[in-house]
């Protein structure tokens, strides 16, 4: 009840505005990464886009690295991201899941223990918002996205068990037909995700990008999240879907002991043993990989990332990122939108949009997964 409060008022203050973080949490399933650098021989070398650092962190514990390089244009993403890879090597899961607001934790206790984290660190008191209201959630709650959803889920009240019945099950047909269209949750998530992502909503998570324009004249922003939700549930067992869980039932689901959580979190401590290079983005994300060794990274994964940027832009990112790739060499991108397919480099990329299961993304958030190998 507490992050509800808390989040109702940033809503009402405008203080989500002053929030650096856009997203907190990825959204996205880092297993898609893992498969790919599974099938992979020896120590392997990645560059990845910061974001929120979830997907970062699991790939640090896949296979052996010898390089991995995050690049953001966010201070604040790269803090995160940090944090993060801090906690692999130096918490256990449960302290993980305390610290960062999985799991209940006091707030001054939370207060005092991120402060010896950001000394340890060399990082700003202040970089992922103010420390109280940090303290109070956890870093993990800290973000635009996350502040809203506490709003979002009070919408669902009205129908709790209907819910909560929902996200107990685990056959897809019967979730399916349970949220179906003209159904009572159907209707219910459809107003709530109207109420809560509305055109400023989309404007404080996206700014003036690409990316906001599609969403305020090809289809809004809650049309999307409804359909990716739906699809959700039509396509993984809801018991089992973390991302599914946390954000419509607010908390991770417990499972005994344990915590069915994104996959980062539960891994063991793994002290680190590679060369870590942070890199802020100053100009573009295209002059950030232009700066790079040419042809020295195993598989580059970009996030959603390119949906922010102009077509122009896309390529010369594409083009950039493709001279990064050692021959055989992985580049991944996510999409949240209906990218078309002459996003293509035939001399340097072939991209293909992955049907098969094991790409397709738990996390829902993104409609689309794309992925090209370099030739040998």
């Amino acid at each position: 009840m507490l992050n509800i409060q808390i989040a109702e008022h940033c809503l009402e203050s405008n203080h989500i505005k002053t929030l650096p973080l856009r997203f907190a949490q990825m959204r996205e399933d880092g297993k898609i990464e893992a498969k790919i650098l599974s099938e992979r021989q020896g120590r392997q070398s990645v560059l990845t886009y910061a974001s929120a650092g979830c997907t970062t962190a699991y790939i640090s514990t896949i296979v052996p690295l010898s390089k991995l390089t995050v690049v953001d244009q966010n201070l604040s993403n790269l803090a995160l991201t940090s944090i993060k890879l801090h906690l692999l090597q130096d918490a256990f899961p449960s302290k993980r899941l305390k610290l960062l607001g999985h799991l209940p934790m006091d707030a001054k206790m939370r207060k005092r223990s991120l402060q010896c984290l950001f000394a340890e660190l060399e990082l700003p008191e202040e970089i992922l918002g103010t420390l109280d209201y940090v303290a109070l959630n956890g870093p993990d709650f800290c973000g635009r996205f996350e502040a809203l959803l506490p709003a979002l889920r009070e919408h669902f009240k009205i129908h709790k068990k209907s819910w909560q019945n929902l996200l107990n099950l685990d056959v897809p047909a019967w979730q399916a037909r349970l949220i179906g269209q003209n159904s009572p949750l159907k209707q219910n998530l459809d107003y709530a995700l109207e109420a809560v992502f509305d055109h400023d909503t989309c404007h404080l998570l996206f700014a003036d990008t690409p990316l906001a324009r599609y969403f305020a004249k090809e289809k809004a922003l809650s049309t999307q999240l409804s359909e990716r939700i739906y699809w959700a549930f039509q396509n993984f067992a809801a018991t089992s879907n973390p991302y599914l869980q946390q954000m419509l039932a607010g908390r991770y689901r417990s499972l005994g002991s344990e915590i069915d959580c994104t996959p980062w979190l539960t891994m063991p401590v793994r002290p680190q043993d590679f060369d870590l290079n942070l890199v802020h983005v100053q100009n573009s994300l295209g002059k950030a990989l232009e700066m790079q060794q040419e042809a020295s990274y195993d598989l580059i994964t970009l996030s959603n990332e390119l949906d922010y940027l102009e077509k122009p832009d896309q390529m010369k990112v594409l083009a950039a990122a493709a001279k990064l790739l050692k021959p055989g060499g992985v580049l991944l991108w996510r999409s949240m939108i209906d990218t078309p397919s002459n996003l293509i480099l035939p001399n340097l990329l072939t991209w293909q949009k992955l049907e098969n299961l094991e790409y397709q993304d738990r996390a829902f958030l993104n409609s689309q997964v794309f992925m090209a190998a370099k030739s040998s």
